[in-house]
């Protein structure tokens, strides 16, 4: 065969407690020359063990369509990864006798295996502490550095912390204690920077703002870098895609499972979180739920479930329907519809009928006119069927259907007829 990608490692793949087939796409020898690696939870690695843990397929032909598939035995839960490479043996099996066979495949098989374990060292050395190449730091002497940041760092943080506790005192030492508390956060800024972290993303929370995915109400959120296992006072910034459904809304952080989303109200009450699209939001993990910090406001305002008093002229939308033969009108999208007929029609039972909703229909015959509209059982007419409105017959003749909602299931019909 031949090697034509430099490709040696496949994942690492996420666990979801049913997959259990793995694919891999680089060339080997055979199934003992794939390595399989499982981290937990906890980002502890171990090998698998062929022909206990897992089994190999390999593709017919590793030249056209390199590599194969690796089959757990074990189902591993959401939370664990799988990642898979080659551990091809540093040797050399071939040997060539004076005035023995010399084999193009055999020659081209010890040049793949040379290639192979030069890509296994350089996906190992990928993976390494380097120094530039014009550097007096060993490795070793980075590590150090970086963790002597580290530990900066966290000691900066723990004196910013002091200093916002002694800020809540009073207001005469919360001066000298801000200022204190901004030094320190400007050194554990810059000790951050030399371990990853920078000022931007300090003032921009580019290491702790997320945006959620999934459908909702059931909302995902995938952290980098990772938060690991879920702990009380986990903090986040989170902007949502979608609008929720309140009541029904979770939130599954990193595949560690869906928790609840709560918020307090103007109580104090935690009760059910309210989700738009679009809202940017706090959300820290209180050891229970997914709790969006931003309190819900108090009663008051112009709200649906009160008496309001409005200063200005409120309008419904007029939302066109496009004809079909039966039309079933939706009335929790609008309280004002528009429909042109062009040919007879029916006003099929409509869904989501409301008590005491009330509006127009807007029927306009098209240039042939003559259209005639027929109307469900839930529609009801003066004087019973016999009332039932009659269109005007012209061309391009508009007329306007009022309606007020009685139940559910039963919806009164009046006609303006001919509006010129």
């Amino acid at each position: 065969m031949s090697i034509s990608s430099t490709i040696r490692k496949a994942g690492p793949y996420p666990c979801n407690g049913s997959v259990t087939a793995f694919p891999f796409a680089f060339a080997v020898f055979s199934g003992s020359d794939v390595r399989v690696v499982l981290t937990d939870i906890n980002a502890v690695e171990s090998d698998l063990v062929l022909g206990t843990n897992y089994s190999v397929t390999l593709n017919a032909d590793q030249d056209a369509n390199p590599g194969g598939t690796v089959t757990t035995t074990t189902q591993y839960a959401t939370g664990y990864l799988l990642t898979l490479t080659s551990q091809v043996p540093n040797l050399q099996p071939v040997s060539i006798t004076n005035l023995g066979g010399f084999y193009p495949a055999l020659i081209n098989k010890a040049l793949d295996r040379l290639t192979i374990m030069c890509q296994q060292l350089a996906e190992q050395v990928s993976r390494s502490v380097k120094t530039d190449i014009s550097s007096a730091l060993t490795p070793d002497q980075l590590i150090d550095s970086i963790g002597a940041s580290a530990a900066g760092a966290a000691a900066s943080a723990t004196a910013a912390s002091g200093s916002a506790s002694a800020a809540a005192g009073s207001a005469t030492a919360a001066s000298g204690s801000a200022t204190a508390a901004a030094n320190s956060a400007t050194a554990a800024a810059n000790s951050a920077a030399s371990v990853g972290f920078t000022v931007t993303d300090l003032q921009t929370q580019g290491k702790t703002a997320f945006t959620s995915a999934g459908t909702a109400p059931n909302f995902t959120a995938t952290t980098a870098p990772a938060y690991g296992a879920l702990s009380a006072c986990q903090r986040m910034r989170v902007k949502f895609h979608a609008a929720g459904t309140t009541g029904s809304n979770t939130l599954n952080r990193d595949g560690l499972g869906a928790k609840n989303l709560m918020q307090y109200d103007a109580t104090g009450a935690k009760v059910p979180a309210v989700i738009a699209a679009g809202q940017l939001a706090d959300v820290e993990y209180d050891g229970t739920d997914m709790l969006i910090l931003d309190p819900l406001p108090a009663a008051g305002g112009n709200r649906a479930d009160q008496n309001n008093t409005w200063t200005k002229a409120q309008r419904g939308a007029v939302l066109a329907v496009a004809y079909a033969s039966s039309i079933a009108l939706d009335f929790s999208a609008s309280n004002n519809f528009a429909l042109t007929l062009t040919g007879n029609a029916t006003l099929a039972n409509p869904p989501n009928l409301v008590a005491g909703q009330s509006g127009i229909i807007a029927i306009t015959q098209d240039a042939t006119g003559g259209r005639v509209l027929s109307y469900g059982s839930f529609y009801k007419f003066p004087g019973g069927a016999s009332g039932a409105p009659v269109l005007s017959s012209a061309a391009n003749a508009v007329d306007y259907l009022t309606y007020y909602a009685e139940s559910a299931s039963r919806i009164y019909l009046g006609l303006v007829k001919g509006v010129a």
